[in-house]
């Protein structure tokens, strides 16, 4: 076989190798956990987006839990405490989701937000992106729609949307770990007004495995 020949066949495997490899990304993850370490890589290659968590216990060194689901949502931004995975979609333009894993229970659960952001002035800031098509070019506008403001307690995880400064966004995404249910309310108001946003929940598949390293 001529070098010519190794080279082309090297070469061909180089970008089919990195073909499949460019649907694959890994998403940055912000942890406020003491003892668990979170991995969450996303495969574009298909309509539906497939994620897979990998989570590895400091006080279990044998075992890695993978979580695998499907999604059609782009969720960009991911958050890990000691009992939560939680992934959502800012800098997309797509609605407001929120999903949760509960490590404990084994549950996945996802939120949408049915109302407009912008309407409460949620949107921390907004970000252009220029998109070309086959049939030309556009300006996709997309809201970041939180700043990675967590807040962990025993029975709950908390969201606070929009900025600390300067607008003192004080509308909150809220999960109980005790009725399992999402609410968003506006803390500056002596009722909490549910009514007003609108949101949407379910139950989400996914498949949860257990290996030894």
């Amino acid at each position: 076989m001529s070098f010519h020949t190794i080279f082309i066949i090297v070469l061909l495997l180089f970008l089919v190798t990195r073909n499949e490899n460019c649907h694959a990304m890994n998403l940055k993850v912000i942890s406020d956990s003491s003892f668990l370490t979170a991995f969450v890589k996303k495969d574009k290659s298909k309509p539906v987006s497939i994620y897979e968590i990998k989570i590895i216990n400091l006080k279990e060194t044998t075992k890695i839990n993978i979580i695998k689901f499907e999604s059609f949502f782009n969720f960009t931004k991911v958050y890990c405490s000691d009992r939560f995975i939680v992934l959502t979609n800012p800098n997309t333009s797509e609605k407001a989701v929120m999903c949760i894993f509960d490590i404990v229970n084994k549950d996945l659960i996802a939120c949408e937000a049915l109302f407009d952001l912008k309407q409460d002035y949620i949107s921390t800031h907004t970000k252009s992106k220029l998109t070309t098509t086959e049939n030309g070019c556009y300006i996709e506008t997309m809201y970041n729609w939180h700043n990675d403001d967590w807040e962990i307690s025993k029975d709950s995880i908390l969201l606070r949307l929009g900025d600390a400064i300067p607008n003192k966004c004080t509308i909150y995404w809220i999960y109980s770990t005790k009725t399992k249910l999402f609410s968003i309310y506006n803390c500056k108001k002596n009722k909490k007004n549910l009514n007003h946003y609108n949101i949407k929940q379910y139950r989400m598949k996914s498949a949860y495995i257990n290996k030894s390293r």
